[in-house]
């Protein structure tokens, strides 16, 4: 081989290496995160109740659902149509539905979304008192009701709605916030 030719090939030698370097360089930059999409959950259950209780051993309140996913990164349950029972002090229950729920395993706070219907277990001699809003969340710790959304309480003789809730299982007060309106049938002795 000439000198020449052993120039040029050494600096094709170089030309190819550098080349290499640089794709193998930005290769590294363009890797892709190692994982994209949401965190698949740690488990699903089918079919099931569960019930938690409180720090003294009282129960809380009691789950039954088609299907709950755990979320394991946000420390979760995902609820498919639950079906709530909120216990106050006394231990008296309060039914409560959604098309979907979310329970913080921390807080013990439930959030109930789409078609939420909240009504007491036992009627006295008032009636059956039913409350329906699309947006509900569930301080089990305190028993506690709270919604921003509209919301419209119902018991025989009288209907009210109005937009945000507060509403306290264990004294049933329910307050409601703004644009309050109501209906109220006057029955005859």
């Amino acid at each position: 081989m000439s000198p020449k030719q052993i120039a040029l090939a050494v600096l094709l030698a170089v030309a190819v290496l550098v080349s290499g370097w640089m794709l193998l360089r930005e290769h590294e930059r363009r890797a892709p995160a190692r994982f994209t999409g949401p965190p698949r959950s740690d488990y699903q259950l089918h079919e099931f109740e569960l019930a938690s209780y409180d720090e003294t051993g009282k129960l809380s309140f009691r789950l039954q659902s088609p299907r709950l996913t755990h979320d394991d990164a946000r420390s979760a349950f995902h609820v498919d149509a639950p079906k709530f029972q909120f216990f106050n002090h006394d231990g008296k229950a309060w039914n409560a539905t959604g098309k979907r729920a979310l329970v913080d395993t921390r807080s013990k706070q439930v959030a109930l979304r789409e078609d939420v219907r909240v009504s007491q277990v036992s009627t006295g001699a008032q009636g059956r008192f039913v409350l329906t809003t699309q947006a509900l969340d569930a301080d089990t710790v305190n028993k506690r009701l709270t919604s921003d959304t509209t919301v419209t309480v119902q018991r025989p003789g009288s209907i009210l709605r109005g937009i945000g809730l507060t509403a306290n299982l264990d004294t049933k007060q329910f307050d409601l916030a703004a644009a309050v309106r109501g209906r109220l049938e006057v029955r005859k002795p």
